[in-house]
C-alpha cells in the first residue's frame, strides 16, 4: 500500500494509489470516520504529495484518485490543500465543487479565479510562527462570495513543546483572528 521508503526521520513514502488495496483501505477509513463524526465536510489533504509512482502520467493518476474520492463522498463538501493546483510540475483538473484551502501566499485569488470556494490559510498571515497580530489583522480578504472564511494553522513538529500554547507568539495570532471574526460579525449585523 506504500510506495517509497517509510522512515520517521526522513519520510520518502506515501500511499500507493496504483494499488486496488489502497482504495479499499481508504474507503474503510472514510466510512469509519463518517460513522463517528457525520460531518458534511471532509478534508482529504493533498498537500506534500510527491509524484513518485513512476507512471506515464502521475498527474493523471492523482487526478483520477481525487475524482474517485468525490465519488466515494458524493454528499459531502470535500476540502483539499492548494498544492495539487499550485505546485510546480503538477497539473490536475478537478471539479469546482472541491473547496480549496490555501496555504501558499497569493494562491487565494488564483483559486477564486478557477471558480473554487476557498478557506484562507495563507502561510505568512495565518500560520502560527509566521504570523503575528499585525499580519493577521491587516490581511485583506478578496471581496468574493466564494471566500468561506479563514483558519489559523499551527504547523507542529516533533520537537515542539506543548507549553508553547501559552506563549505570546501563539496567542497573539489567535487574538487577532478573534477580532477578525468579531469585526466580520459586526458588519453582518
Amino acid at each position: 500500500m506504500v510506495v517509497g521508503t517509510p522512515d520517521l526521520k526522513q519520510p520518502k513514502a506515501q500511499l500507493d494509489i496504483r494499488q486496488r488495496q489502497t482504495y479499499e483501505h481508504i474507503a474503510s477509513l472514510v466510512s469509519t470516520v463518517d460513522r463517528y463524526f457525520g460531518s458534511p465536510l471532509h478534508h482529504f489533504g493533498g498537500d506534500e504529495v510527491a509524484y513518485i509512482w513512476q507512471t506515464e502520467d502521475d498527474n493523471k493518476l492523482f487526478e483520477t484518485f481525487l475524482h474517485w474520492l468525490k465519488i466515494l463522498q458524493p454528499n459531502k463538501s470535500l476540502i483539499l490543500w492548494d498544492d495539487p493546483l499550485t505546485d510546480e510540475g503538477k497539473s490536475i483538473d478537478i471539479s469546482k465543487d472541491w473547496i480549496i484551502q490555501t496555504w501558499h501566499n497569493g494562491a487565494t485569488q488564483e483559486m477564486l479565479n478557477r471558480g473554487h470556494r476557498v478557506i484562507v490559510s495563507e502561510s505568512d498571515a495565518f500560520y502560527i510562527g509566521n504570523s503575528d497580530y499585525d499580519k493577521i489583522s491587516s490581511f485583506v480578504f478578496p471581496a468574493h462570495s466564494n471566500i468561506l472564511g479563514f483558519e489559523i494553522v499551527w504547523f507542529t513538529s516533533e520537537g515542539d513543546d506543548p507549553n508553547d500554547f501559552h506563549q505570546s507568539w501563539v496567542m497573539d495570532p489567535i487574538r487577532a483572528a478573534s477580532q477578525i471574526r468579531r469585526n466580520r460579525n459586526k458588519h453582518e449585523a
